[in-house]
């Protein structure tokens, strides 16, 4: 039996995905939330690393909005409240930090949000009013008033 002893990792050398990004809607946060680890040569966490990590969208359309850089923890990098709020398929995010070897995640989807707003397309013309007789109209009133009091 030998003594115990302690494996410690190498030197920082690679950033990997500890969770991916996942499809989400336009707008809405990744949930749970992209992170990121700093891993020695050999593929073990750098639990000692503190380097600053950087995300961008590098496949697929619009912008990565949120705090795109954040300084590792522990070896990991959590990044909170980011959002692309350009709906479509294929996009794919990069890790970067300093000299260290880059990650790309898997690729994903960002699906339309919910609509917001009513908004029109071609504003209204203006065009001729149709009249109705009215004799017409209080018929039709009439005929309503004795429907709903049946």
């Amino acid at each position: 039996m030998s003594d115990s002893f302690e494996i410690t990792p190498a030197a920082a050398a690679a950033v990997a995905f500890v969770q991916q990004p996942t499809t989400v809607a336009a707008g809405t946060a990744f949930d749970p939330a992209v992170s990121v680890s700093v891993r020695d040569a050999y593929g073990n966490l750098v639990t000692s690393a503190t380097d600053s990590v950087t995300l961008q969208l590098t496949a697929g359309t619009g912008s990565l909005l949120g705090t795109t850089t954040v300084a590792a923890s522990d070896g990991i990098a959590t990044f909170t409240a980011l959002t692309i709020e350009v709906a479509g398929t294929g996009k794919q995010l990069t890790a970067t930090s300093g000299v260290l070897a880059s990650a790309v995640s898997d690729s994903f989807a960002v699906t339309a949000a919910s609509a917001a707003a009513l908004a029109f397309v071609q504003q209204p013309t203006t065009t001729a009013a149709v009249l109705r007789s009215a004799p017409r109209w209080r018929s039709a009133c009439r005929t309503l008033t004795a429907t709903a009091s049946l």
